[in-house]
């Protein structure tokens, strides 16, 4: 596995290249456009042009990891790689049931050539064979009736009202030691801290207060190359608790 940098714009198409040419073995891609994990940037749809033609080039297959497109703020929802594919560049797009209606719904779904969907069904039912027949007509019924729909347009709204209660704590309680970029969309806010300032020191001061904060080496397949910065989620808080939560970084702060 081999990480690929990512900027304001979603990955880097230009060390993807480079890795691509030097790297024969290399098969697939993964990815999470719609809000990049970690840090929630958007891949536009020009540079989603350019790895489609990438992918091309190098035949690599894209896997399309769209779990909370879904919750998008602002703008319309950018058009999936799947839909502007053709048949020369193979992509498999999956998303999740679990962030829309509760994390212990571990129910997903996939979209692929038909080939690729075979091997893996083939792969799933040697896992699983029955998989949970309930729960799947269960949730089979909140689509087709429309329930989920109407879940997702609420559950938006409650979201959009988190994260601009979130980012306006921030912007007022440590805009002197961390800056961010207010997400389009997903469920996190992506905060980089200033020059100086250890991530590391910062969380292991949180944990002190009963605050789990994880710091941006978590998420890096190159540890020494990590960013110094937090994603602070809030889907699961209200905003008694995100006050609180911000208080308790602002208290952590290293040198404080």
């Amino acid at each position: 596995v081999i990480g690929i940098p990512v900027d304001g714009g979603g990955i880097s198409l230009n060390s993807l290249e480079r890795i691509a040419e030097r790297e024969d073995r290399l098969k697939a891609v993964y990815l999470t456009p719609h809000h990049q994990y970690p840090t929630a940037v958007t891949l536009g749809a020009g540079r989603r042009l350019r790895l489609l033609d990438l992918a091309r080039r190098h035949r690599l297959t894209i896997i399309e990891d769209d779990y909370d497109h879904e919750y998008r703020f602002a703008g319309h929802p950018v058009l999936p790689l799947a839909a502007r594919a053709d048949r020369s560049v193979p992509v498999i797009y999956v998303g999740s049931l679990s962030k829309i209606l509760a994390p212990g719904i571990r129910v997903g779904y996939a979209m692929a050539p038909p080939e690729i969907l075979r091997k893996m069904s083939d792969r799933r039912e040697a896992v699983d064979r029955q998989g949970d027949v309930f729960l799947e007509l269960a949730l089979s019924e909140l689509i087709e009736d429309g329930t989920l729909r109407r879940h997702v347009r609420k559950a938006r709204r409650v979201y959009l009202a988190r994260r601009n209660h979130l980012a306006a704590l921030l912007a007022r309680q440590l805009s002197n030691v961390s800056e961010f970029v207010l997400p389009a969309g997903g469920l996190a806010i992506w905060l980089r801290l200033k020059p100086g300032l250890s991530a590391e020191a910062w969380s292991m001061n949180a944990a002190n207060l009963g605050l789990s904060l994880l710091p941006g080496v978590h998420f890096s397949l190159s540890p020494a190359r990590a960013p110094e910065a937090f994603r602070l989620g809030f889907a699961s808080l209200d905003e008694s608790e995100l006050a609180k939560a911000v208080r308790l970084i602002a208290k952590s702060v290293p040198g404080a």
